[in-house]
């Protein structure tokens, strides 16, 4: 019966375990959303926070890859078998590197070589990322995030079995019964997509940590290495040339590619694979994706195109589903996650599906403070201790985070310790952020400010950008730089919406029901 005793104290139990273990995993999953959100935009803030990125947009067509390359080969020394050469796309440079040598990085439009501050000044976005999966703890906190993803996992569970179990106020007339609403709906409608981006981040974090110390005590002397048994099954083999010895002429690196696009239209390429170059039986390899069909490749299989150096002939052509099936499913499981070479449009939907998530989150948050400020007098303001570090890692990180983008370009790039008195000054002012929630007894007050301080961070960077970098968005318009002035665009964009919601947020709970629209119900009037 659906109203027995026994039917009664399973849903109880069901919903105390929901709270009692959601509350601690909502925090932090809404960290791991939060900066999950700012490492799918990776790629483009890598490029807007590097000087040496800040160049105008070539045709593919156009670049002399061929003159690059030359460059690198007249040293004795640089290998010639498997160059990588990494082509345009969210970052307008060209990138040549071998698996023995660093990375030699080209202005496309003036073909010379150009200093890559990607270990050295620069880390932003890197920071961002590692945020997402461990919090710059290393292993310590990528098993932290693991068991905190697994513990999501059950929590997604369990809340389905819930709403299937449960009856629900269909209306939203109460800052209770809204709350509840909205925390229900958007994580129901995104549950199998986060399903199976929390269960992939979990085989992050915990598998890849489990997994090879367990096989080494299970396998033979043979076969010993976990990496080395299991790169032939999730990564395409490694393709081989025999070297002929004879030099001889190569047909132009940029006439081999717009063959191959012609011969592949729907194959957008990102890098291409020189194997002996200059020899008779060299080779080029260009790997890309087929943005028309996601879910099916881009992290184990690549759709290939081999041809001969010295007369363009096709070696071998690899579309999407030639691939087996085991890394099809590789590449949809990671997909979500990975987004691997995926454009802005994918990005960005993907971004906002994640915002929906971190939006239920906030809102199971408010859900359970809702509830507890009710033992309270109207009269009487409510204060609890996890409402204060709710508000601060809610909240206090868009501060943070704006203060991270404006000293990026605030520090001198070749100043000592750079990057650690940035990352030291985004803990700190988050951590005050922390210390401003508990001093404020009114933590509405304290949001409004937060939300509003975080907006004006967040307007000031693209303006502190423009004048450190001598760009104006005029200049970036006229040279074609739309990734650097996209990521100004979506800064001052971020930065409004914080100061409309800062000046729309109530200034105390009496007035909560209006700005959800919602009707005072006697108990909240009285």
């Amino acid at each position: 019966m659906a109203n027995s005793p026994a039917s009664k104290a399973f849903k109880q139990r069901l919903r105390r375990l929901h709270t009692v273990v959601g509350l601690p995993c909502a925090l932090l999953f809404y960290v791991i959303l939060f900066f999950g959100i700012l490492a799918i935009f990776k790629p483009y803030i890598t490029v807007w926070e590097k000087p040496s990125r800040h160049l105008a947009i070539q045709e593919t067509g156009s670049i002399d890859y061929a003159k690059m390359v030359d460059t690198l080969l007249a040293d004795p020394d640089f290998p010639r078998n498997k160059i990588e050469i990494q082509l345009p796309g969210a970052d307008p440079t060209v990138r040549i590197r071998h698996a023995f040598t660093e990375r030699f990085v080209f202005d496309p439009s003036a073909t010379q070589r150009n200093i890559d501050e990607s270990h050295k000044s620069t880390f932003l976005a890197f920071f961002f990322k590692k945020m997402h999966y461990d919090a710059l703890l290393k292993q310590p906190g990528r098993i932290v995030y693991g068991l905190g993803s697994v513990a999501i996992l059950a929590l997604i569970i369990v809340g389905i079995i819930q709403v299937a179990r449960m009856r629900y106020p269909k209306t939203d007339t109460k800052p209770i019964t809204f709350f509840s609403l909205w925390h229900r709906r958007p994580l129901l409608w995104l549950s199998p997509a986060l399903l199976l981006l929390v269960w992939h981040g979990a085989i992050l974090n915990l598998a890849l940590i489990s997994i090879p110390p367990m096989f080494s005590m299970v396998a033979d002397d043979e076969k010993s290495d976990f990496i080395e048994v299991m790169t032939p099954i999730v990564r395409t083999p490694a393709h081989l040339v025999k070297r002929d010895g004879r030099s001889a002429e190569m047909v132009p690196i940029g006439e081999l590619m717009e063959k191959a696009q012609q011969l592949s239209p729907d194959i957008t390429f990102t890098r291409a694979y020189l194997y002996h170059w200059g020899d008779a039986n060299a080779q080029l390899e260009l790997r890309g994706i087929n943005p028309f069909r996601p879910f099916t490749h881009g992290t184990s299989y690549f759709p290939t195109i081999i041809l001969q150096g010295v007369d363009g002939s096709v070696v071998k052509q690899t579309e999407v589903f030639d691939a087996p099936w085991y890394r099809v499913c590789l590449d949809a499981l990671a997909f979500l996650h990975l987004l691997p070479d995926q454009g802005a449009g994918v990005r960005l939907a993907v971004a906002l599906f994640l915002a929906g998530g971190t939006l239920g989150l906030a809102y199971g948050i408010f859900l359970w403070l809702e509830k507890q400020s009710r033992a309270f007098a109207r009269e009487i303001p409510f204060y609890h201790w996890l409402s204060k570090l709710s508000l601060a890692v809610t909240i206090g990180v868009f501060p943070a985070t704006a203060v991270a983008f404006n000293l990026q370009w605030l520090l001198p790039m070749d100043m000592d310790d750079r990057i650690f008195y940035q990352q030291a000054t985004f803990v700190n002012v988050w951590l005050a952020t922390l210390t401003w929630a508990f001093f404020r007894l009114n933590s509405f007050t304290a949001a409004r400010e937060l939300l509003g301080i975080g907006g004006l961070l967040f307007l000031a960077a693209p303006v502190v950008h423009w004048l450190a970098s001598g760009f104006s968005p005029f200049a970036m318009w006229q040279l074609n730089m739309d990734t650097i002035l996209g990521v100004d665009i979506a800064l001052i964009l971020l930065g409004a919406l914080l100061i409309c919601t800062a000046c729309l947020l109530p200034e105390n709970k009496k007035e909560l029901p209006r700005f959800f629209k919602l009707q005072l119900n006697k108990e909240i009037s009285a």
